[in-house]
């Protein structure tokens, strides 16, 4: 584990939670207000032991950790990490990701690893250049898709969300349109304004803080989206209907696979 900074405080609806933040991140996103944490070669990063040491110092101190980047799947051993806080220390976990390692994901998730996730979603196909800042790359794209997937139509029951943020000059109606459309399903999405303020990657750039009637309408584009998949409540039985689009997850073999929330209670 590269881990960049471990904070003492972080926030975590209900729980009193640190923060671990890791190194490295295979985006290079030009609004990114964190590119401290691209990897430096010369850099004296923390482990996994130094956040043990941490714990250990203030037994009783948390019940839960928020682990973000950079990209914390681009650590291998960020699974075995989980495991020993949840398993040793019972610590509750929130993870923030770009979702582009589906594989980590799903086996973090099916695993039961995480309490709580925030995707950061970047871009549909058209623009996937333009906001992430590297060359275009099909599986990755298709990653992003089978997240967003797996989180909408999945049978496990997890508090997530899906945020975006959005910049004039970055950001157009097509591109919110494809990021709905990735999403469809999704029981939650914030969007939040560019803040010109910050020290983002792309300096000198062009791009600006969106009016309220535009951040308006790029939240229109996707959440009318969303609502054409809005799930049905039929006497507390929660049916998805985007499980139609099931045979995007490659682990979904059958329909016996899939159940609804309703089916884990």
């Amino acid at each position: 584990m590269k881990i960049y900074k471990i904070t003492e405080t972080a926030e975590y609806p209900g729980h009193r939670a640190c923060r671990v933040t890791t190194a490295g991140c295979n985006f290079r996103c030009p609004l990114c207000t964190h590119h401290e944490l691209l990897e430096e070669p010369d850099r004296q990063y923390f482990t996994a032991v130094d956040f043990y040491s941490f714990i250990e110092a203030v037994p009783g101190k948390y019940n839960g950790v928020v682990i973000d980047g950079g990209e914390p799947m681009l650590q291998q051993e960020l699974p075995d990490f989980l495991r020993h806080l949840k398993g040793y220390y019972g610590l509750d976990i929130m993870v923030y990701t770009n979702g582009s390692n589906y594989k980590m994901l799903d086996e973090l998730l099916c695993e039961g690893l995480v309490d709580r996730i925030v995707i950061s979603i970047k871009t549909g196909r058209s623009g996937y250049e333009r906001h992430t800042g590297t060359k275009f790359d099909e599986e990755i794209l298709e990653n992003l898709k089978k997240t967003a997937v797996f989180l909408t139509n999945s049978y496990i029951n997890l508090p997530y969300e899906f945020t975006v943020t959005a910049a004039g000059g970055l950001y157009t109606n097509e591109d919110m349109a494809e990021i709905g459309e990735m999403i469809k399903g999704a029981k939650c999405f914030k969007i939040k304004n560019f803040n010109k303020k910050n020290n983002i990657l792309l300096k000198n750039s062009e791009f600006y803080k969106l009016s309220e009637i535009e951040l308006s309408k790029f939240k229109e584009i996707v959440e009318n989206l969303l609502i054409k998949w809005k799930s049905l409540d039929i006497s507390g039985n929660s049916i998805n209907l985007a499980l139609v689009v099931f045979n995007l997850v490659s682990d979904i073999k059958t329909i016996s696979d899939i159940k609804t929330a309703s089916d884990i209670r």
